[in-house]
């Protein structure tokens, strides 16, 4: 028959629990304010560089196209200018996101970013490859739904398709050209869906409103958005992608964008809005500070450069999205 032991505590055993050992519920629990400031943080990084490329540049497109009554007809956006400005801008970030969403997931944008831009979700590991797949298709549910509201669901269609071809295809990485036709293709999905949500239901795009897109998208953007790609050549290179940069070489693409940058800074005021030279000024002086600092990193390539480059790249496009507000008030003055 086998004994049995008792234990009898001793005064170490006995001892209270030390207050540091116990954990709070808050490390055992998640923290929804934690969780929901996470989350939004990191769609934020997903479309981050997106902001002076797209956003600000296309809102401010829409809202000084609009107001121009040489190139809108029976808009009347007064009363409700603020909603329809932010709906506008809503609508471009979820379309932006949806595309950044798509190809920062593929294995080729993952490896693509791990050189280039290791701070976004998913190198930067505040993410998976799943996770950001189910976010993709909430995100895309989400914009086709808004899209349809605004009254813009034709432009999310073919968006969508751009989309899919660029980022699942390879269409946009077998040559310059290519690349630059998609992304020109893209900005005037951007173009006429934020100008027919900023200028309201009533309004009308004629033939000048497309023109102004055409000559702005596939003229002054997409001949000069090769400059975007300076600062992700290392990572281009590294995914098989073939941009401007890789096959001109740097030097003399920057070569043909300064001379593209500082002839549309003049052609777009002065011969396709036949504005007073007063309209020149804004693209004039910002083309100016772009194509001295593409001129600075000629044979050099300098990461943070090429960043501040891509930046002034946006303002530019920006400064000649306005041109229409500023040829209203010369008008007007």
């Amino acid at each position: 028959m086998e004994s049995v032991v008792i234990h009898t505590p001793s005064a170490q055993d006995l001892q209270p629990i030390k207050p540091s050992l116990i954990k709070p519920i808050s490390t055992i629990l998640p923290n929804p304010l934690h969780t929901l400031r996470h989350t939004l943080y990191t769609i934020f990084l997903f479309s981050y560089d997106q902001f002076i490329d797209v956003l600000l540049p296309c809102t401010t497109f829409a809202l000084c196209t609009t107001l121009s009554p040489k190139l809108t007809s029976n808009a009347d956006p007064s009363d409700s200018l603020p909603r329809h400005l932010v709906a506008a801008a809503t609508w471009l970030f979820v379309l932006v996101l949806q595309c950044d969403l798509q190809n920062q997931s593929s294995p080729a944008g993952i490896a693509e970013d791990t050189l280039n831009k290791s701070w976004r979700p998913i190198p930067a590991g505040r993410i998976t490859q799943k996770q950001t797949q189910r976010l993709l298709d909430v995100v895309q549910c989400a914009s086709a739904l808004l899209s349809y509201q605004l009254g813009c669901a034709p432009q999310w269609v073919v968006y969508t398709v751009l989309c899919y071809l660029y980022n699942q295809r390879g269409f946009g990485d077998c040559s310059g050209v290519s690349k630059n036709g998609f992304c020109a293709a893209g900005y005037v999905c951007f173009f006429a869906g934020a100008v027919r949500i900023v200028a309201g239901p009533g309004a009308m795009l004629d033939y000048r409103v497309w023109r102004w897109i055409g000559v702005m998208t596939f003229g002054a953007l997409g001949t000069t958005i090769q400059i975007q790609d300076l600062r992700d050549e290392v990572g281009d290179r590294a995914r098989g992608r073939k941009t401007l940069v890789i096959q001109m070489g740097r030097r003399n693409t920057i070569l043909w964008s300064v001379g593209l940058v500082v002839a549309w800074s003049l052609v777009l005021p002065l011969w396709v809005l036949r504005g007073a030279w007063q309209v020149s000024v804004v693209p004039v002086v910002l083309g100016t500070v772009l194509a001295i600092m593409l001129l600075r990193g000629l044979d050099e390539r300098n990461m943070g450069a090429d960043r501040w480059v891509c930046g002034l790249w946006g303002l530019w496009i920006m400064g000649l999205c306005v041109l229409p507000g500023v040829q209203v008030l010369t008008l007007q003055g």
